[in-house]
C-alpha cells in the first residue's frame, strides 16, 4: 500500500526526479519524469548518465556539479536539452529547478528535480 507521499508524488502535475550523489543515482522518478525521458521504472537505481549517455556534453552534469558543490539551487528557463526518446533523438526545451537535497546536518547529498517541459511553447 502506497504512502500519502508516495500518492502525492506519483500524482504531481509536473516531473520529479530524487538524484543522489556524485553518480546522480536516479533514487526516485514519477510517472510524469519516467515518461519525458522515455523509460520505464529500471531507470531508478541507476546513474543518470548510465541511463542517459545523450545528457553528456549539454552541460548537465555542471549544472548538477555545482548544485552538489555549493548547495545552491539552479534554475533554468527553456534550456535545450537533446534526449533519445522513442528510439530517435529528439530536441526538447525545459523549465526545472535543481534544488539541493539537504540531510538533517545541512549537507547537500542529493538534487531534487522538477521539470516542466516547453518544448511546443519554444520550437
Amino acid at each position: 500500500m502506497k504512502s500519502t507521499i508516495d500518492t502525492i508524488f506519483s500524482q504531481a502535475p509536473v516531473a520529479i526526479c530524487i538524484l543522489k550523489g556524485k553518480t546522480f543515482q536516479v533514487e526516485l522518478a514519477n510517472e510524469r519524469y519516467l515518461e519525458l525521458v522515455d523509460k520505464d521504472e529500471q531507470f531508478i537505481g541507476k546513474g543518470l548518465f548510465e541511463s542517459l549517455p545523450e545528457l553528456e556534453g549539454q552541460g548537465i552534469r555542471e549544472m548538477l556539479n555545482g548544485v552538489l558543490d555549493n548547495g545552491t539551487p539552479f534554475i533554468g528557463n527553456e534550456l535545450e536539452v537533446h534526449l533519445v526518446r522513442n528510439g530517435s533523438k529528439e530536441k526538447t526545451f525545459f523549465n526545472f529547478i535543481y534544488q539541493p537535497l539537504r540531510e538533517n546536518d545541512g549537507s547537500v547529498t542529493g538534487i531534487i528535480v522538477v521539470c516542466n517541459e516547453v518544448t511546443t511553447l519554444v520550437d
